[in-house]
């Protein structure tokens, strides 16, 4: 029974490290997903700042 009870916390603790490398990724995957999309934003309210202004290549 004692083994079972060691194994058993063993496998609680294996799958909660598990669980929080895994955040972690996210974490960082949504770092990144973040500056992209900050990124393409600025780009897109460059684009709409030249259209509004005569249009790309100073139409």
């Amino acid at each position: 029974m004692r083994r079972a009870v060691e194994l058993s916390v063993r496998e609680a603790r294996n799958e909660r490290r598990r669980r929080q490398e895994a955040a972690a990724r996210l974490t960082a995957s949504q770092l990144v997903t973040d500056e992209g999309l900050q990124r393409l934003e600025q780009k897109l309210e460059g684009l709409i700042d030249a259209l509004r202004h005569g249009g790309i290549g100073g139409r």
